[in-house]
């Protein structure tokens, strides 16, 4: 009788033992389906902090811009103390400069190596390098003005770009890609899927009409300084709610090439 127990007892082990093998590799088939269902884009999305998307980098741009537009406040109010809006937008208080820059250093250091402290201090430098000579001949040729001027510091380029903000911007790299952008991704990581996407979409479309706002406002600031009185509906709305003194207080260390 006890033989019989004990038989049937290892009878139930050896049972289970099977099952769970099966059990195991059925859990692996329909792991690896699974993931082979994610790479191929069937199976359940992955959060949109990961990798490259519109989405993450609307949230970047956000994120920068608004982080250059304090930073720009701080140190206005340190040198000439009062508070100025340094956004550079009609109403949203995102950088355009920072907020590009910061798209811009997430774009080529994602696949460096941070370790490698010189190529990323090289390749932040020329990054932002360019992104502050390319707005300089955007803001020249479309408004013919200009809101920086690196005239009396050595080893510049036509007062557009300068050694010493070169070396700025390789550090700021090196803190990036050390710092600032995994606070960035965690941060945006933490964000709800469906909420941070559609918080992004509307983002994007606040900013692209910003972005008409102002530059509608500034062509329309430079005809008011050629003599040109408005001629339609929008050049009377933009006089009425952009008036000079307004546009002075946007855009408060402009100057205009003569």
């Amino acid at each position: 009788m006890k033989t019989n127990k004990i038989r049937a007892w290892a009878e139930s082990v050896s049972r289970s033992a099977r099952a769970g093998r099966r059990g195991a590799k059925r859990n692996k088939a329909v792991y690896t389906a699974t993931c082979r269902r994610l790479q191929d884009g069937r199976g359940e999305e992955r959060h949109f902090s990961e990798g490259v998307n519109f989405y993450k980098l609307v949230w970047l741009y956000v994120i920068g811009g608004f982080a250059g537009f304090i930073v720009e406040t701080i140190w206005c109010y340190h040198v000439y103390h009062r508070i100025e809006w340094h956004s550079a937008m009609a109403f949203t208080p995102f950088n355009p400069i920072y907020g590009a820059g910061a798209v811009a250093l997430f774009l080529c250091l994602r696949k460096v190596p941070k370790r490698n402290f010189l190529l990323v201090f090289f390749i932040s430098a020329a990054a932002g390098t360019l992104v502050e000579l390319v707005s300089s001949y955007i803001q020249e040729f479309a408004f013919h003005s200009y809101s920086w001027d690196y005239l009396h510091l050595p080893w510049n380029f036509e007062g557009r770009i300068c050694l010493g903000m070169s070396v700025a911007w390789g550090l700021l790299g090196v803190a990036w890609a050390w710092l600032l952008c995994p606070a960035m991704e965690r941060l945006i990581a933490a964000l709800p899927q469906r909420t941070g996407k559609i918080t992004a979409a509307v983002l994007a479309a606040v900013i692209a009409v910003d972005a008409a706002v102002t530059v509608a406002a500034m062509l329309r600031w430079l005809a008011r300084r050629a003599g040109l009185s408005p001629r339609t509906a929008v050049g009377v709305f933009l006089d009425k709610f952009f008036p000079d003194a307004r546009m002075h207080c946007l855009f408060p260390r402009i100057k205009f090439f003569p």
